[in-house]
């Protein structure tokens, strides 16, 4: 991906999409805590995606249906569309970086 934006830079701004961490209470993947999602998720994106227009979460919110599929944990808003701890701190990064 960086080499396409890499070759693309002087023409093209590019908007990631569909980006994030799942947070499954079990099975999989169930190690990755919403604090940690919070902690590593923006930092990561930043890193891997310097230069890029902008970011957009996987998803907003999920199912939360099956605590062992992680597709069903994807979003940085509870089913209930209260904030995690993620989704603060996408909003805190991307206005620091305004």
């Amino acid at each position: 991906m960086r080499d396409f934006y890499t070759s693309a830079r002087a023409s093209r701004r590019l908007l990631c999409t569909e980006f994030g961490s799942p947070t499954p209470p079990a099975g999989e993947r169930a190690d990755v805590t919403e604090a940690k999602q919070a902690l590593e998720c923006p930092s990561l994106a930043y890193l891997l995606y310097e230069g890029f227009k902008g970011f957009m979460p996987h998803v907003m919110t999920q199912s939360e249906a099956d605590p062992a599929n992680k597709e069903d944990w994807y979003g940085i808003s509870a089913k209930t569309c209260s904030p995690s701890r993620a989704r603060r701190t996408w909003h805190r990064r991307t206005n620091d970086r305004r």
